[in-house]
């Protein structure tokens, strides 16, 4: 498993580990993640994303075979009950799995990732070169967005659409 907290770099990696979808030989699973959700949006929709869950991983079952690896990425969006019955229908094939999570899960840990504010800076820089930000505002997005890469990028990067950082 690769786990790590949210915005940590667990399925940019896996997606670099595996390459486009369609030219996997693995069989890649993402859970509930339509487009950016937002909380507030997940939680109003949430029935809708265990039904039509609920009818994709019928329709996955029947694919499970111990040739084709699965890759499952958000292993702990499932409630314990899905994850439970999903492992035991996984075990019971002989599948390799490969599942992003937020916490430890029920296959070895096999990387851990952590939000890094040196990495950050770096990354950022790298995205924006010809337009210096000051250090101290990169640290406070990121220590504000808790070490979520994803969410201080989306920041830093919508106050420099507004034109609120130097162009």
């Amino acid at each position: 498993m690769i786990v790590g907290p949210h915005g940590s770099g667990k399925t940019t990696l896996l997606h670099t580990m595996t390459g486009p979808p369609r030219l996997s030989a693995a069989l890649i699973l993402q859970i509930g993640r339509p487009p950016l959700p937002r909380l507030s949006q997940l939680t109003r929709q949430a029935d809708r994303f265990e039904r039509s869950e609920s009818l994709v991983w019928s329709q996955v079952l029947p694919m499970l075979s111990s040739e084709r690896p699965l890759v499952i990425d958000g292993w702990d969006v499932w409630h314990a009950p899905q994850r439970w019955i999903r492992r035991f229908q996984i075990q019971r094939r002989s599948v390799a799995v490969l599942a992003t999570s937020h916490r430890p899960g029920p296959w070895p840990t096999l990387l851990q990732t952590a939000p890094s504010l040196d990495v950050f800076r770096a990354w950022f820089r790298k995205q924006l070169p010809e337009h210096p930000v000051p250090e101290s505002l990169v640290a406070r997005v990121f220590e504000m967005r808790q070490g979520n890469f994803r969410e201080a990028w989306f920041e830093l990067y919508d106050a420099y659409e507004r034109g609120e950082l130097k162009r």
